[in-house]
C-alpha cells in the first residue's frame, strides 16, 4: 500500500504546473533614446521609442519621430546654402502616455548674414503612435494664460537673458493671434512643467523664446487630456 501511495504522489507532483521555480517575466518599460544621422559636417539627432505594447504602433511612431526631427534638413537643396545644420533633440515621456520631443536646429553657411536657430516641438501619443494634439488640447489659451505668462508664473528658459517688456509682448502675440482652427504645436511637456514656444522678433533678442511653468502652478489651465495623464 505504501508503495502504491508513493507512486500516486509522485505522479501527482509531476503533473503539477511548474510555477514554484519559474521566473516571472519582467514588465517591459516604455523608454526612448537618441540616435544621430550625419551628413558631412551636419548632424541631426532624433528620438526612438521602445517597449510599446503594440509593435506596429512602435514602428510607425519611430518612423514619425525620425521624420519629425530630420525631415528634409539634410537634403541637398540649392535654395539653401547652409554649410552646416546641427539638430539637438531632447524628449520627455509623460506617464507612459505621451512623448514630447524638441529639436533645436542651428544653421550656418556662407549665404547667411549670421547663424540662426529655431526650435521644433511636437507631442506624440504612445498609444496610437500619432501626434497627440495641438496646444489648446492640453492648455486653455485665454486671458488667464496671458496673465500667467506676464505675472511670473511662466519663466524664461531660452534665451538666458530676459528683455524688458518681452513677456507682455509675447503673451499678447500668443493669446491674441491664436487661431484654434490651426494645428498649433508651439508647446512641449517636461517631467515637471508645461513649456511654450514663442516666436522670434529681433535676432539680437533670440531666434526663439521658451517659457515654462510647473504643472501645479497652471493646473487650473490644463485640460483633462493632460491632468488625467499626470494623475495616473
Amino acid at each position: 500500500m505504501r508503495k502504491i501511495l508513493c507512486a500516486i504522489l509522485s505522479l501527482t507532483l509531476c503533473a503539477l504546473p511548474f510555477f514554484a521555480t519559474s521566473e516571472a517575466v519582467p514588465d517591459i518599460q516604455i523608454a526612448a533614446h537618441i540616435e544621430t544621422e550625419t551628413k558631412g559636417d551636419s548632424f541631426i539627432q532624433y528620438a526612438q521609442a521602445s517597449g510599446l505594447a503594440d509593435e506596429v504602433v512602435q514602428e510607425s511612431l519611430n518612423a514619425l519621430l525620425k521624420w519629425f526631427s530630420i525631415g528634409a534638413e539634410l537634403d541637398d537643396d540649392p535654395e539653401y546654402a547652409y554649410e552646416t545644420v546641427e539638430g539637438v533633440t531632447q524628449f520627455a515621456i509623460i506617464n507612459d502616455r505621451y512623448i514630447s520631443v524638441r529639436t533645436d536646429y542651428f544653421y550656418n553657411g556662407a549665404s547667411l548674414a549670421h547663424p540662426w536657430s529655431r526650435l521644433a516641438t511636437l507631442v506624440f501619443d504612445l498609444e496610437t503612435g500619432e501626434p497627440a494634439g495641438a496646444v489648446n488640447d492640453f492648455i486653455l489659451v485665454d486671458e488667464d494664460l496671458r496673465i500667467a505668462i506676464t505675472d511670473g508664473t511662466f519663466t524664461v528658459t531660452h534665451p538666458d537673458a530676459e528683455f524688458d517688456g518681452m513677456m507682455e509682448v509675447f503673451a499678447g502675440d500668443f493669446v491674441d493671434q491664436f487661431d484654434p482652427e490651426l494645428f498649433n504645436t508651439s508647446f512641449y511637456l517636461t517631467d515637471t512643467s508645461f513649456g511654450l514656444l514663442l516666436g522670434d522678433r529681433i535676432h539680437a533678442e533670440g531666434d526663439y523664446w521658451t517659457i515654462e511653468a510647473t504643472y501645479e502652478s497652471v493646473w487650473n489651465l490644463l485640460t483633462p487630456k493632460l491632468t488625467e495623464t499626470l494623475q495616473r
